[in-house]
């Protein structure tokens, strides 16, 4: 008996899809790791919607698809379109990872027995992460599925053909690892391979060389993901949680909400301000130090929440919804900092997204103290992952660009004002059409003092930035662009 079984553990039409989309990116996508996020652009949306059909169809044909798995499948769909549709060169990094992420994550969670009943607790989280890592049980399993065919007689049509292929690419792989260890233990070897070497390279060519290794890669990659995850998972009914002991809840909640009180008091003067400093580095110590105590204190209190919620008597859920009311005025009085700072010195990438930040956890704290007003216990984690995945889908398709341009020229108008509109010229060409609008009116004309603007210095008085520089980088940025890196700023460029 053979102890590697000659079966293939996917189907052809899986293997198959799985190198065809490999082969899209290496032809469409090769190299954008060095041309930066602006060579992202048709061809990633089409990549990503093709990867979203594909593990849906799977869902689909396994008879485990149902209409509640929209709730994942647009949001992703929303985050593929992006690419097409804007630059963004702040945000489209983080397309990636986190599209992977979720795409990993909610596909797992969809083949669940009674998956919209299921209790989103540590057991689930804990189930979930264990089928995302099957993904290396699956590795090693394709690759002796791989071996099998070749190894081992098929009686199939083409099995003589598999086999001396595959025993090719097993060859190849095994000299590409060999041939340069040699090669370095021996300059003489080195040497007497090189005409070899050199004829190889000039027929085939390094690029193509990596590029076949790559979309190897990449469809091993995709393939092993739909097998590992795309397969029915039921997750045991869990027990109810012992109920917490109510006085040490008190105490600790109680204390905590003492605390919270205290600091709002003695930061009453600097939180409710009217006004901020001119000064612009104590300006932004007073905010950015703001946000990141609202960033850590919100992880804290979610957990707390999450302990804590259905967990103790009655009395210690009312305090819990104090304290939740609390960690809300917190959290408003760090938001109207932030409102008071984009007000003077304007919005840019990071204080965009940090507002959008305060939002996500306002909903989440408003939605959580209504809870403890609702009978029934309600699935917090699960709503708090489905508020991700919509907010970070639909700021994803915002125009988070040009509403950084409209609102800055709208609040440079205010009195008091400290907005420098040259600090804009880090936006990219999805404002190309408003700011060649906005140059050609001279509303971009602007006193400035010395400061650096976009790593440039500017080093005299009463002068004004040099936006045909930024208008001419943007228009060099889109004529290099190949056809298929196209998106919406560049046919809107091109009106």
């Amino acid at each position: 008996m053979n102890p590697i079984k000659n079966t293939s553990i996917a189907t052809k039409r899986e293997i198959v899809t799985s190198f065809i989309l490999a082969i899209f990116v290496v032809t469409f996508m090769w190299g954008f790791w060095e041309k930066g996020p602006y060579a992202l652009g048709v061809n990633f949306t089409l990549f990503l919607g093709a990867l979203i059909l594909f593990f849906v169809s799977k869902l689909r044909t396994n008879s485990t698809y149902s209409k509640s798995d929209l709730a994942w499948i647009i949001p992703l769909l929303l985050m593929a379109l992006s690419p097409a549709l804007y630059e963004n060169p702040f945000f489209k990094p983080f397309i990636i990872p986190g599209f992977t992420a979720v795409l990993a994550f909610f596909f797992a969670y969809s083949w669940m027995d009674k998956k919209n009943e299921i209790d989103w607790n540590v057991f689930f989280l804990v189930k979930i992460i264990g089928r995302l890592l099957s993904f290396f049980v699956y590795l090693k399993m394709l690759l002796l599925s791989f071996l099998a065919s070749v190894f081992y007689k098929s009686e199939s049509r083409y099995g003589m053909l598999k086999r001396i292929v595959g025993g090719v690419v097993l060859l190849l792989i095994a000299l590409l690892i060999i041939v340069p260890i040699l090669s370095s233990a021996d300059p003489l070897f080195a040497e007497k391979l090189k005409p070899i070497y050199d004829f190889v390279a000039n027929i085939l060519g390094t690029a193509f060389i990596g590029k076949v290794i790559a979309c190897v890669a990449l469809a091993t990659i995709i393939l092993t993901s739909l097998l590992a995850w795309g397969r029915p998972n039921a997750v045991a009914e869990s027990k109810a949680g012992k109920p917490l002991d109510l006085l040490v809840t008190s105490i600790v909640l109680g204390g905590m909400f003492i605390v919270y009180l205290l600091f709002l008091w003695v930061q009453l003067d600097r939180l409710w301000v009217g006004a901020l400093p001119f000064d612009f580095s104590e300006t932004e110590e007073l905010v950015k130090s703001g946000f990141w105590q609202l960033l850590f204190l919100t992880f804290i209190n979610i957990a707390i929440f999450l302990t804590l919620y259905r967990r103790t008597p009655s009395a210690g859920q009312k305090l819990l919804g104090a304290f939740s009311i609390a960690s809300i005025l917190l959290l408003v009085s760090s938001a109207h900092r932030m409102i008071l700072y984009v007000t003077y010195y304007g919005f840019s990438y990071e204080k965009f997204y940090a507002s959008y930040s305060v939002l996500f956890c306002a909903v989440l704290f408003v939605w959580l103290v209504t809870r403890l007003f609702v009978a029934k216990k309600s699935n917090v984690v699960k709503f708090l992952a489905f508020q991700f995945l919509w907010m970070f889908a639909l700021v994803s398709v915002f125009p988070v660009e040009e509403f950084i341009l409209r609102s800055n020229m709208s609040l440079v108008k205010k009195e008091g004002s400290h907005i420098r509109l040259s600090e804009m010229s880090m936006l990219s060409s999805d404002v190309y059409n408003k700011i060649k609008e906005y140059e050609a009116k001279g509303l971009l004309n602007e006193k400035i003092e010395a400061y650096s603007v976009a790593g440039e210095n500017v080093d005299t008085n009463n002068t004004t930035y040099d936006w045909s520089k930024w208008i001419g980088e943007r228009e060099k940025e889109l004529s290099d662009k190949e056809w298929y890196e196209y998106n919406l700023s560049v046919l809107n460029a091109n009106r």
